[in-house]
């Protein structure tokens, strides 16, 4: 009788053990997730391309925590950021514009070739800029995004700027996490490149494309 009290006592601290360490045992963190900023369908394809000659897409320059991959929120209204961390760009976000823009401008005809560094061509404008906030803010409700980019384009022979602008977009998140967010960061990208190639059509633009 003893012997058999022992082996329950034993086993019922061995079952009492096991939940005690299974308590413990820390939660599976989430799973990741991974989102792209995307080349737009542009509002408006020119007929005749509103720069002559060859732009070069440049890679944009950024603060380091803007341009990390980890998507940036803001609870005091941008005072202070932190990263989402489980939320993810597939790539950093300069190099998803680099690579957008290079797509728009070339889906809208806004000139004659549309390259990046990497192809080593000479190129007769440059199109440079900077990601100045991509951020998402919680607060009120559901908050919104905040997208500022400034873009300028340069004539390489004149070593000007012939077009430069800054360009933000507030857009509201419909609904609450960073899945939205990053929906709506999408969208402020894309009504910042629409802007700009409205822009182009601007007469400085031609008017330094006449005095080449």
């Amino acid at each position: 009788m003893r012997a058999t009290s022992r082996t329950v006592s034993a086993a019922s601290s061995l079952l009492g053990l096991l939940f005690v360490t299974a308590c413990a045992l820390p939660e599976a963190p989430p799973d990741e997730r991974y989102y792209r900023l995307e080349a737009v369908s542009p509002e408006r394809v020119f007929d005749q391309p509103p720069i002559d000659g060859t732009v070069e897409v440049a890679r944009f320059s950024s603060a380091a925590m803007t341009d990390d991959r980890a998507l940036v929120f803001s609870e005091d209204g941008g005072e202070s950021l932190q990263r989402y961390s489980y939320h993810l760009w597939t790539d950093a976000p300069t190099i998803m514009i680099q690579g957008a823009l290079t797509d728009t401008l070339s889906a809208a005809n806004a000139a004659e070739r549309v390259v990046t560094p990497e192809l080593r061509i000479q190129s007769d404008y440059r199109l440079d800029g900077r990601l100045l906030r991509l951020e998402h803010h919680l607060a009120p409700a559901e908050g919104q995004v905040i997208a500022v980019m400034q873009i300028g384009l340069r004539g390489v022979r004149e070593d000007d700027f012939v077009l430069l602008q800054t360009y933000r977009e507030e857009v509201e998140v419909p609904d609450e996490g960073a899945n939205a967010a990053a929906r709506s960061m999408q969208t402020a990208f894309e009504r910042i490149l629409n802007r700009f190639l409205a822009d182009l059509d601007d007469t400085q633009v031609t008017a330094s494309r006449e005095a080449r």
